[in-house]
């Protein structure tokens, strides 16, 4: 049904499934998932609607299920948003993958190999293709015919974060080296560092080590809103109740600090005012992040005794000379993609280094 973009039929079947068994978190994510796909086709007024329902499912669904894929991937493309997989020119090729679709839901794993591969034959630029049959090859236990297709997916998008997790999951069933399938996982990870089930994953094999990852809760209490109006653009500084905005407590005063800088550098951006020097680096979103943290961090709180864990971590990150990689590991949005591959350029094992010598990894985003 949803293949058919018959939206209502589908979302009244996962509710069905939802009470057929309520323990299932997959009738969730699916909902999840099926309003976020909504949400891009709705009218302008119903997309925030169509997205807090999304929101709602998964979150959901991860009640149920902490580790569920569908409903972790809903939230990071609600949070932030990559860049969508490609979409065949070819439309008998893509009539053949919605009928692979719903055979792979009916379970029907040969018969939706058939048809996967055929929208391959049809269009061998359709990645996404060709890396569903090696899923339904994955689900027959078939874990070699799988490799083989997760990477001639990667061949041609060798971007696709989730094509290098399926091939760590067919590497570990496979029973390859387990550093083989932490390098894979890290792809995952360096294209789309917020990718929670490739963390997921890579954290799972760091148990079994002396050195196992721990998550860090980097959810930021202060948010900064940006508001047009008669063409001169206005800063509000959302700050979550528990924060002491008069400044108190030390850990509150950083926080309502970090929100002042960056409104500070967002308008001298915008005015371009000379008399502000230091702000003048100030070009993007990254910038403004970064920049607001090293003003916090670099004297002034040096040694300041801190309570929240991730003004402790972050204090270290600035210490280190790695506040970018942490801001690219735990805030990661759309909008520093163009640092984001600059920096991975000038530092190759970047996310690897940091990893190996903080041992820490984002907290799930429903937390």
């Amino acid at each position: 049904m949803w293949s058919k973009l018959e939206i209502n039929e589908a979302l009244e079947k996962f509710s069905l499934a939802s009470k057929a068994d309520p323990k299932a978190s997959g009738p969730w994510s699916h909902t999840a998932a099926l309003y976020l796909f909504a949400s891009t086709k709705t009218d302008p007024q119903y997309i925030e609607e169509y997205r807090d329902r999304a929101r709602a499912a998964a979150s959901r669904a991860l009640e149920l299920f902490v580790g569920d894929p569908l409903a972790q991937e809903t939230l990071r493309s609600l949070a932030a948003p990559s860049t969508p997989g490609i979409t065949p020119a070819n439309r008998e090729a893509m009539d053949s993958f919605n009928e692979a679709e719903r055979l792979f839901q009916s379970r029907d794993f040969l018969a939706a190999i058939n048809k996967y591969e055929k929208a391959f034959a049809l269009d061998p630029t359709f990645a996404e293709a060709i890396l569903y049959a090696g899923d339904c090859y994955f689900q027959l236990a078939k874990f070699d015919e799988a490799e083989i297709r997760y990477r001639k997916s990667i061949d041609i998008n060798p971007r696709n974060f989730q094509a290098w997790r399926f091939l760590a999951h067919a590497q570990t069933k496979m029973g390859r080296p387990i550093e083989m399938v932490k390098l894979s996982l890290l792809k995952s990870i360096e294209i789309q560092p917020n990718y929670l089930p490739a963390w997921d994953q890579y954290s799972a094999l760091t148990q079994i080590s002396d050195r196992p990852l721990q998550a860090l809760n980097a959810k930021r209490p202060v948010h900064l809103k940006v508001n047009n109006k008669d063409g001169a653009q206005n800063y509000t500084i959302e700050i979550d109740p528990k924060i002491d905005a008069k400044g108190g407590d030390v850990d509150s005063a950083i926080w309502l600090q970090y929100g002042i800088s960056k409104a500070n550098f967002l308008a001298a951006k915008k005015s371009g005012d000379a008399n502000v020097k230091s702000m003048s680096k100030v070009t993007s979103p990254f910038d403004t992040e970064r920049l607001s943290w090293k003003s916090i961090f670099y004297e002034e709180h040096e040694n300041a005794k801190l309570r929240d864990p991730l003004l402790q971590q972050l204090r270290q990150f600035v210490k280190d000379g790695q506040i970018e990689a942490a801001i690219f590991i735990f805030f990661f949005d759309e909008s520093y993609r163009t640092e984001f591959e600059s920096w991975k350029k000038m530092h190759p094992l970047g996310i690897q280094q940091f990893i190996e010598k903080y041992a820490l990894r984002p907290s799930p985003l429903h937390q």
